[in-house]
């Protein structure tokens, strides 16, 4: 496995973003705040990012388990661009060979990590709207479209309570 592929691998599956976030990180959008490191998936003075939609503009803690995540400089990945600006063609490609060494079945692919966090969220009791908060899910009414949302502390807490032994 390439050095680039685990990281964002275990990026994935830890904190739900979708492939392109993940894939086109930088090392400028990894901000710490009160203690807690995370990521930065809005625009910054350095930083233009791709997301999906608005309710995706968010502040993704960086759970302990990536703990080796030390700061650099640059991308965390150098997959290819496409001509959109974005990486989720190669880093699909690439990351999809991993995957089909483990299953063959072809419903599984680097989009089910984020389902698959959102089912370990919801087992730790992790309520809808903060597990769709963490994953940048709308909340589909209008009363979600008021407030800042939950706090950086407690989507920290979150995301911490899903284990991930796999990756020790």
């Amino acid at each position: 496995m390439l050095d680039e592929d685990r990281p964002l691998l275990s990026i994935l599956i830890t904190t739900g973003m979708r492939l392109d976030e993940a894939a086109l990180l930088t090392w400028d959008q990894i901000r710490s705040e009160d203690g807690i490191r995370y990521f930065l998936l809005m625009d910054s003075d350095n930083v233009n990012v791709i997301v999906k939609n608005q309710g995706s503009l968010r502040e993704v803690p960086i759970p302990d388990v990536l703990a080796f995540l030390k700061k650099a400089v640059g991308h965390l990945c150098s997959y290819y661009l496409d001509e959109d600006g974005k990486a989720s063609r190669s880093a699909s490609q690439r990351l999809m060979k991993h995957v089909r060494t483990k299953t063959k079945m072809e419903t599984k692919a680097i989009h089910s990590l984020r389902g698959n966090l959102k089912d370990l969220l919801q087992d730790a009791d992790v309520s809808k709207e903060l597990n769709d908060f963490i994953t940048g899910h709308s909340s589909g009414d209008v009363a979600g479209k008021y407030g800042s949302g939950f706090s950086l502390q407690k989507r920290y807490e979150a995301i911490n309570s899903v284990k991930h032994p796999w990756l020790g």
